[in-house]
């Protein structure tokens, strides 16, 4: 019970420093909301929902090819800083 109630906690806390952040948007793009998922670990559709209480108006199907764009080279990225990892420790 103290693993899940340790999870809850961090979770929370990432909640809160990710709509911290999400309050000082004026605007949003795939980058800022890549950015947010990252850096905070705050979850994109979170993203989306806050936007929309904020009133804060997006293309959501460009917003989520971009956010993908993202995330995609992200993956790239590790994907090749690990494979050059694996060669030089063979």
């Amino acid at each position: 019970m103290s693993v899940i109630n340790g999870e809850i906690d961090k979770f929370e806390k990432t909640l809160e420093k990710g709509l911290h952040e999400i309050e000082k948007i004026k605007m949003i793009d795939g980058k800022i909301a890549f950015d947010l998922f990252q850096s905070f670990g705050f979850p994109f559709e979170i993203t989306k929902e806050v936007l929309n209480k904020k009133n804060i108006k997006c293309d959501e199907n460009k917003l989520n090819k971009e956010f993908q764009m993202e995330l995609n080279k992200h993956k790239e990225v590790s994907r090749k800083s690990a494979e050059k990892r694996f060669k030089n420790s063979i």
